[in-house]
């Protein structure tokens, strides 16, 4: 998480080789919106298991409801350089 040079809010997230904090997935605010990203694979072919249509399905319900209202606001500038360093 730190690689991307700006905070975010993860909400899944697991540990390296070297116990560095890896988020799967997180959140944060942009603009008048908020972005959640994740590095599931929810690709179709992997959506005909009900357990990834439920982790999909709830990821889009807290999406489309007040709860999703990240802390963390990141600007265009950030998220660029964070694009360009990745």
């Amino acid at each position: 998480m730190e690689k991307l040079g700006f905070e975010v809010t993860p909400i899944l997230y697991g540990l390296g080789p070297n116990l560095e904090k890896r988020a799967y997935l997180f959140e944060f605010a942009y603009g008048k919106g908020a972005i959640l990203v994740s590095t599931l694979n929810f690709e179709k072919m992997n959506l005909i298991n009900p357990e990834v249509q439920y982790v999909f399905d709830c990821l889009l319900d807290y999406c489309d409801s007040p709860a999703f209202a990240p802390v963390h606001q990141v600007t265009p500038e950030e998220l660029e350089h964070a694009r360009m360093r990745n």
